[in-house]
Formats: structure tokens, sequence, C-alpha cells
């Protein structure tokens, strides 16, 4: 059964940025790329962060599926390329369009929909999540960013109300100027959907008469060199003035970026990493060294969550880094366990960051107020109800 119900309308087709799929859809003339696209007016649009197997699905054989949605809600679908991901993430970009704000909401609930019939739920990239649950990320302009936390975070307050979902705006800013954008994360039933969504779409609509917001919604900041800041991050921050709101961990509303958009903190901690990447000897980069070893505390009680369902989640992290990770008693210490990595210098810091993003993620969880209902593989740094 369908857990979320999109009107009905016409037409359309669906493009692919990067032709990353065999020129099906690709922007170099597949065989839908140009369909209907000259004659719809563009009055609305979103962007959406989904992972490459939701890509796939969302695709169909030959694009069939993305076709149906398209001409079924009247809108224009668009994703980046198969190896091409949204600055920071493992996640494509894609983005619907269309003449109004209610095509593009029926647009973008039809997606979700189709996501979630295999498996009755929306991961979004993270680890684990219930069953009809979601971790959605749209992708807005700033100024809609700033206009969803609200005066106070009144909107995101009510956002929350209206759909049983966390949100969280990020505080990093992609791109410059008035094409900068950030990334809302929202995490809970899959059916708030329906109540969060023409909230933002509402805000959105406050900015597309601007000259600019076409220029924005045409543009995919997603790239195969997906280096620089990371635009969904994870880790807990302060509430209003240091307070909690709403039952959840409020985050103060970002600070304004630094030059080129990007938050002066993260640009130091990028080029220490960078400047430190670049300094390792050849031999401790050797994918085949195994000599290098971190260690670290973990709380007994989290250790289940960080490992994920029969080791999945350390599992995925060691594939990926060309690491070992395993858990170890302290003697004499029942409340924590030893998390121990090993591998080559560089995939042993990228383990580690992997795992800690993700034994913080749990640990918010398990808190009071805690976001979202599974754990996450990366860490969230914006504002958060």
């Amino acid at each position: 059964p369908s857990s979320l119900q999109p009107h009905h309308s016409v037409m359309s087709g669906f493009s692919n940025y990067g032709g990353g799929y065999g020129g099906v859809f690709g922007g170099g003339g597949g065989k839908d790329s140009g369909k209907g696209r000259e004659l719809m007016p563009i009055n609305a649009a979103i962007k959406l962060l989904i992972t490459p197997q939701e890509a796939t699905i969302l695709i169909g054989t030959g694009g069939k599926t993305s076709r149906q949605i398209a001409d079924m809600t009247g809108t224009q679908l668009h994703l980046s390329g198969r190896d091409e991901f949204y600055p920071g993430t493992q996640m494509q970009e894609a983005s619907c369009k269309g003449p109004n704000t209610d095509a593009v909401c029926s647009g973008v609930l039809a997606i979700y929909n189709k996501l979630a019939e295999e498996t009755g739920k929306v991961s979004g990239g993270d680890w684990e999540v219930e069953h009809g649950g979601a971790r959605v990320h749209f992708v807005v302009p700033t100024a809609t960013a700033r206009a969803l936390i609200g005066a106070g975070g009144q909107t995101i307050r009510m956002m929350r109300m209206n759909s049983g979902m966390k949100v969280h705006v990020e505080e990093i800013a992609i791109g410059q100027g008035e094409m900068a954008e950030q990334v809302v994360s929202l995490a809970g039933p899959l059916t708030g959907l329906q109540g969060a969504l023409p909230i933002i779409l509402e805000k959105l609509s406050e900015v597309t008469s601007h000259a600019w917001f076409k220029g924005w919604a045409f543009n995919c900041m997603a790239s195969n060199v997906n280096k620089g800041q990371a635009a969904v991050s994870h880790k807990g921050g302060k509430g209003e003035k240091g307070s909690k709101d709403s039952g959840g961990s409020g985050w103060d509303v970002p600070p304004a970026p630094g030059p080129g958009g990007k938050g002066d903190w993260h640009t130091t901690n990028m080029e220490i990493l960078d400047n430190a990447v670049h300094s390792i000897p050849e031999n401790l980069a050797d994918p085949m060294d195994m000599s290098q070893t971190i260690q670290f505390p973990c709380p007994a009680s989290c250790v289940a969550s960080v490992l994920g369902t029969n080791g999945s989640g350390t599992r995925e992290i060691s594939t990926a880094t060309g690491t070992s990770i395993d858990v170890q008693d302290i003697k004499g210490n029942h409340h924590e366990k030893t998390i121990v990595i090993s591998g080559n210098a560089v995939s042993v810091i990228a383990a580690y960051l992997h795992v800690s993003n993700r034994l913080s993620a749990v640990q918010e969880i398990v808190s009071p107020g805690g976001f979202g209902g599974g754990s996450r593989g990366r860490g969230f740094s914006g504002t958060s109800l």
C-alpha cells in the first residue's frame, strides 16, 4: 500500500546531468531528455539527495519509473550522473521542477513513495532506519534555509509539530552568493513528509520570483570530483541559547558563512587534514600496509548499534576503507569496550572518522530527544529540532 499519495497530473520527461546511465537519459540527446521541456514553465523546484541504490530504483528499467512519475505529476526530473555526488557526500543530486508548487510536491512524494515500495522505508544513506521511517535530504537556497529556521526556530518547530519528523538545517553552505544552498534533513515517519514538504515548498515559493531562482533550479552541484566541505555532517549542537526545544536537541542558527560560503572552522579542519594526508610517506599509505592502529573507548551500551545488524555497519566502513575493525573487552571495565582499527595511516584515519560519527549518532539517538530512530552514517551539524 502507498504511504504517500501524490496528486495525478500530466507530461514531461527525465534527463541525466552527467550522462552516467549509458545515454538512456543522457544530456546528449537521450530519447526522453527533451520531451515537453521547452514548453513547461518552471515556477517551482526543489533538489533531493539520494543514494546510488535509490537512484537506480528511481530510474527503473530503461527509465520507465522516472518517466511514469514525471508524466503522472507534470514535472521534470533530473539526476546527476552515476559517479557524480553532492559535495561531501556519497549521494547523487536529483531535482524536481514544475509549473507550480502542487506539481513539485506531488512529484517529490511520488519519488519517495516509489523508493519505499521495496523496503517499506527510505534510508537516505543512513545505516539503519525503522520500518515505515524515512531519512530524507532536501537542498534549498540559503535564503530558504534561513526562512525555514524562522525567528527563534519557530518554523522548524511548526514543521515538526505538523509532521512528527525531526528537522535539521545544515550550517554548511555550498556555493556562493545568491546561488548558495544548504541541506535540510528530515527524520521520522515516512507519512510525515506530507506535513513537512508543503511547508518547505511554501518557503521556497517566496524566492521563485527572484531573477536567480531558475539558474539555481537548473544548477547541479554534484560532481565526480567530490572534494571540499561536507554538505551533510553529524555533530550534535546546542539548543537555542543553550536550551533544548520541542523535545529535541535544538541547535543555534548557523553562523554566517565565511569566504566562499564555507564556515571558517570547517575550512581550517579540511586544510589540516589535507596537509596531513599529503605529508604521509608512501610506505604508510600503501594499501597493503596494516601496521597502523587506532583504538578508542566505546560505551558498552552503544556497541551493538555502532556495529549494526550482524555487524553490517562497521563491515561497510571496513570494506570502504580497507581496514580491520574489532571490538575488545576492557579488563575490569564493564561499562566500556575498546574499538580497534588497523590498516595503513590514511585508511585508519578515515575509518576512525566514520566510526566516530556513527558512535556520535548512536549516542545522540539513545539520549533524550535524540535525532531520528536509527543510526546514521554521517554526522549532523547545524540547526535542528
